[in-house]
């Protein structure tokens, strides 16, 4: 007899498949593009920093959840610390992601379940595999979801309500995405799996209380709202020029509106709908990450907002249909319903598309690699180019050829009044110095803000690494009042010991004068 499932099942979980396997194969070969030097080199830092027993936001600045980098850190311990790892965690996150899209869509049909799935994935996949705390969040966030509709007692609402809080403690601006679909739920839930799905919640934000004890109220406060949030200086306004970004964002605000109302409509018409409140509670998630792409316009933030809401946006349409016409069990229909989202999208945006074939591209081997690695105490971090290996290579040979074990080093831009950026991976490639600054990245309107410790952090190196390059855009507006006492204390107690094409290295005075 043959052991092949029947053909129903191929029917079934074909489409799935066949979406899954393509879009894993595209996300693997994300690992080696190059990598942002802050953005992800403090995915590297910080869970170092933790596992030396450090604590964020008392030892080190974070304008993010405690979440990811103690999940990096777990990571880390056992499988070794280096960026493959990080991706494979980020990697990781995304699977998540994808899988809790195809077990939500699926509630329709296995097949418009799996155009879900792909309509995320064209989106997903230009976010590269980085482990971004955003995409963590929202993976807790999409699987509170499918546990708080997915029947059971009131142990799943228990756990919906910890994976809830999850999302909090990855991102505490996932609040009013958490807030709005949650809230939705617990509106039609019964009394008895609200309070489980309460108690989860409140339980899953037990470690947050437990931090803010150990590092204060107030510098939880600063780190994960004030300075972030009311005086971040990272904002990138809507320009009128960003062509077909603008239609995705008008496309995204549209989808989750649609997917609200139809929801809505439904669960009017029949009050035992569970897909209906479903739906209403993914278009308020959806609506509710707005603000990611609002506040800094870039394609990768507008990405992190819109990949949910178009992936949902099949199941919208299907639910108007539905209640126009009425049930059908034809894959027409949802075939449909993906194939008008996809034409959408490649109408709208040919840049989306375009990505997708370029990654397709380098999955296959006929693109080249764009990183170019720089390797430094057997740990290695992609950089873009063989240039920056050389200029950065050559800044690390002099610090590691002079500095003592243990001796501290201060990496930031040149202009200490403009905190924009800074190499934060030259941490890592540099272990055995310990870091010398409480701001191990560079936040405008944080780093440089009044008050701020930034000059005696500076007066306590024994080592400098200051990056010109990060000088030139200047996102802080308030950079031209921002104090001059960290760059009179590096002009006063430093000397510049080489010049390597913008990376200067510096030297405390008193130790060149005793050499």
């Amino acid at each position: 007899m043959s052991n092949l499932p029947p053909a129903t099942d191929w029917k079934k979980w074909g489409a799935p498949i066949a979406v899954a396997a393509l879009l894993l194969w595209l996300l693997s070969a994300r690992f080696e593009l190059p990598a942002a030097p802050m953005d992800e080199g403090m995915l590297l830092v910080y869970p170092e920093q933790i596992l030396k027993g450090k604590l964020p936001y008392r030892d080190f600045d974070s304008a993010y959840g405690p979440a990811n980098p103690y999940v990096l850190a777990g990571a880390y311990a056992v499988f070794g610390h280096g960026i493959f790892v990080e991706r494979a965690v980020g990697l990781g996150y995304r699977l998540l992601i994808l899988a809790a899209i195809f077990a939500l869509g699926r509630r329709w049909g296995s097949h418009v379940g799996a155009g879900c799935m792909l309509l995320a994935g064209l989106f997903l996949i230009p976010t590269n595999v980085v482990a971004y705390a955003w995409m963590g969040g929202v993976a807790c966030m999409l699987w509170c979801l499918w546990a708080a509709t997915s029947g059971g007692g009131g142990g799943r609402k228990f756990c919906a309500g910890m994976l809830a809080a999850a999302a909090l403690l990855y991102r505490a601006d996932l609040g009013p995405a958490v807030l709005l679909a949650t809230g939705a739920l617990l509106m039609w839930m019964p009394a008895r799996d609200r309070k489980c799905f309460i108690a989860g919640a409140t339980c899953g934000l037990l470690p947050l209380a437990a931090l803010a004890l150990a590092v204060g109220p107030v510098r939880l406060y600063e780190n994960l709202f004030h300075f972030p949030v009311l005086h971040s200086g990272r904002k990138l306004p809507i320009g009128l020029d960003s062509g077909w970004m603008l239609w995705i964002l008008g496309m995204h605000m549209a989808s989750s509106v649609l997917a609200i109302v139809s929801g809505w409509l439904a669960a009017r018409s029949d009050r035992t709908d569970i897909r209906a409140r479903l739906l209403v509670a993914l278009g308020l998630c959806a609506l509710g990450c707005s603000h990611q792409a609002v506040q800094r316009f870039d394609p990768t933030h507008l990405f992190f907002a819109c990949f949910l809401s178009i992936g949902i946006l099949p199941l919208a349409l299907l639910t108007a249909v539905e209640r126009q016409r009425g049930p059908s069990s034809s894959l027409s229909r949802p075939m449909l319903a993906v194939a008008s989202v996809l034409l959408a999208v490649a109408i709208t945006s040919p840049a989306v598309i375009s990505c997708m074939h370029q990654a397709v591209r380098f999955s296959m081997g006929t693109e080249e690699a764009a990183a170019s690695f720089i390797r430094v105490n057997a740990r290695a971090y992609p950089l873009r180019s063989s240039g920056d290996v050389q200029r950065t290579a050559a800044c690390l040979e002099v610090v590691q050829w002079h500095a003592a074990p243990g001796e501290r080093l201060f990496v930031g831009p040149r202009d200490l009044r403009q905190t924009n950026y800074n190499d934060t991976f030259i941490y890592h490639l540099l272990p055995e110095l310990t870091p010398a600054t409480y701001f191990l990245e560079m936040n405008p309107g944080s780093a440089n803000r009044p008050s701020s410790q930034l000059a005696s952090d500076v007066a306590s190196a024994d080592w400098l690494i200051l990056n010109r390059f990060w000088d030139e855009p200047t996102l802080d507006r308030a950079a031209r009042n921002a104090s001059d006492a960290p760059c009179e204390v590096v002009r006063t107690q430093f000397t510049l010991v080489h010049d390597f094409s913008g990376f200067e290295v510096y030297r405390r005075t008193a130790r060149v004068a005793r050499n």
